[in-house]
């Protein structure tokens, strides 16, 4: 098997990050903060219903803040892809229609799940232009959420979203956020929470960690990633990854587990914006592949950094 096929992948796009597993990971036990959909790679998962009953599916898709028993999703065993959605998009919308609800926030059984494993298999195995890959992705996986109006979030929330995301670094209080968009601080956190899944201190937490995950991407270490997205020490920072994603940030990003990271010029763009409003030092640099005027290619630390695309 070649290095491609053998190492990790991860996507960044704007609506969307896919991380590909080469092999099974094993997590700890996590409450969902994102909207995500799994899909197995080789063997199915096994999901235990609140009746008892024994559930197998390729691919099971979780809505933020979802109060389900994880633990008793059995998904350790097997490779997987795992997609993180942006609440901003159609994206969870569009993929609950075309999979079936078996309990609140919890959807199996993607219907084009079959031909999905296919395409993530061989997007392991070929290092393909990775904006083709993610229109591929988006017809196949997500089919019509570009046509679904993104209108499901109040003005208000979506203002607030964009605050916090502009000011990630900072520690805006909750009664700030709610001044800037006429509500009381109560009626904001409840009306967050309804919409987006989970409380907007959550909400902050997730995206600093989102943040420290690009900066990681680039090459950053784990120390200056966390200082540049927002957190005051690197053992909050460890802690809020590996609550949130179940895993030690030092398992994905170090030297042993080879990574191949792509990053769109969107997001490329969006991490630099980041730096120079915090005048960080770790900013996006590349150098332009021969072959591909639309990618670059960092390497740090023997992790291959692919962005551009």
């Amino acid at each position: 098997m070649s290095d491609f096929a053998s190492s990790a992948h991860l996507r960044i796009w704007e609506k969307c990050c896919l991380f590909i597993e080469s092999k099974p990971i094993p997590t700890a036990a996590y409450k969902p903060v994102f909207d995500k959909l799994v899909v197995s790679l080789k063997e199915p998962f096994t999901f235990m219903t609140d009746s008892s009953v024994q559930i197998s599916t390729y691919s099971y898709l979780v809505k933020a803040g979802t109060n389900l028993a994880l633990q008793n999703i059995q998904s350790d065993h097997t490779a997987k892809a795992i997609f993180y959605l942006s609440p901003l998009s159609s994206y969870f919308r569009a993929t609950a229609n075309l999979m079936t609800c078996v309990a609140n926030g919890f959807y199996i059984e993607h219907v084009n799940q079959l031909s999905m494993m296919n395409t993530l298999s061989a997007i392991q195995s070929s290092p393909d232009d990775p904006k083709l890959i993610r229109d591929a992705i988006c017809e196949q996986f997500f089919p019509g959420a570009d046509q679904i109006k993104a209108d499901h979030l109040d003005s208000r929330i979506l203002e607030v979203i964009n605050l916090i995301e502009r000011s990630s670094n900072e520690n805006i209080c909750i009664v700030s956020f709610a001044e800037k968009v006429h509500l009381s601080a109560s009626r904001l956190e409840k009306l967050f929470k309804e919409q987006v899944g989970i409380p907007i201190t959550t909400y902050r937490l997730r995206y600093r960690i989102y943040l420290g995950v690009l900066h990681l991407a680039l090459g950053a270490t784990i120390t200056d990633a966390a200082y540049a997205s927002g957190f005051s020490n690197l053992a909050h920072f460890s802690r809020s990854f590996s609550a949130i994603h179940g895993i030690h940030p030092s398992f994905i990003f170090n030297r042993s587990f080879r990574l191949q990271a792509y990053i769109s010029e969107p997001m490329l763009e969006a991490i630099n914006e980041h730096c120079d409003v915090y005048n960080l030092s770790t900013k996006a640099s590349s150098k332009r592949r021969a072959n591909n005027n639309t990618s670059s290619v960092v390497l740090f630390n023997s992790i291959n950094k692919v962005v551009g695309g």
